[in-house]
Parts: structure tokens; sequence; C-alpha cells
């Protein structure tokens, strides 16, 4: 039996920092979800979600607050303990490819572009 832990998220960045580390950077997202659906009244409800994604991928592309992005990677989870005892759950997103979806107008001029 195979076993897969694979997750796709299309979503908007509110957080995003860079760490430099040894061989390259670590990039820390906080990547906002919304999913859209009807109640069992029928009434129009959004579910909120924000997701910490953590990529280590190379490329020069470090995605801002506001970009709308596609990520593909893995669930992990972990838990640590605070100086006061506190134990915490931690649960991240560790990305294997993040892409910049550009809107549509930015595509039509890149495809358009191309053809000449």
């Amino acid at each position: 039996m195979q076993f897969l832990n694979r997750i796709e998220l299309i979503g908007v960045v509110g957080r995003s920092s860079v760490i430099p580390v040894e061989d390259g950077k670590t990039i820390n997202l906080a990547v906002v979800t919304e999913y859209a659906y009807r109640d069992s009244q029928n009434n129009p409800t959004v579910e909120t979600q924000w997701f910490n994604v953590i990529y280590s991928g190379g490329g020069n592309y470090v995605p801002t607050r506001g970009d709308k992005i596609h990520v593909v990677g893995r669930i992990t989870f972990s838990r640590y303990t605070d100086e006061n005892g506190q134990e915490h759950k931690m649960t991240q997103v560790v990305a294997k490819n993040i892409e910049k979806i550009l809107p549509e107008t930015e595509v039509l001029k890149y495809e358009n572009a191309e053809n000449l």
C-alpha cells in the first residue's frame, strides 16, 4: 500500500519573511484561503483558513503580501514547550513548489509578447 502526504493551496500571501541560512534562504509565509458554500438554510457562507507555509527551495521569487500563489507541498505536525512550560501544537505546510498566479491581463500580455 502506498501512502501520500500532499496538499495544494491557492491563496493570498498575508505575511512573508525571508530567513537567510547557510545554503540559501528559507521563506516563511502565512497564506489565506477561502471556501464558499451555502449552509443548510441556503445562506452564502465563506470559510477562511490561514496556513503557515515554509519554503526552502531555490529560485529568485519571494512571495510578498497580496500575491496570489499556488503551493504544492506536505503537511507536518509538531509540538514544542515554551519557556513557561506550556505545550503548543503547530501545523505547517512544507512547500515543494510555489508559483505566483498572474492576473489574467498579465498572462495575456505575456502570451502576446511571445508571439511577436
